[in-house]
C-alpha cells in the first residue's frame, strides 16, 4: 500500500510540475 500510494503521489506531483512549467512556456511565449 505505502509503495502504491508513494507512486500515486509521485505521479500527482509529477503532473503538476508539468501543468506549471508547461504555463510558465506559454506566459513567455
Amino acid at each position: 500500500m505505502i509503495n502504491k500510494f508513494s507512486y500515486i503521489k509521485h505521479s500527482a506531483t509529477t503532473k503538476v510540475s508539468s501543468l506549471i512549467q508547461g504555463g510558465r512556456l506559454g506566459e513567455q511565449g
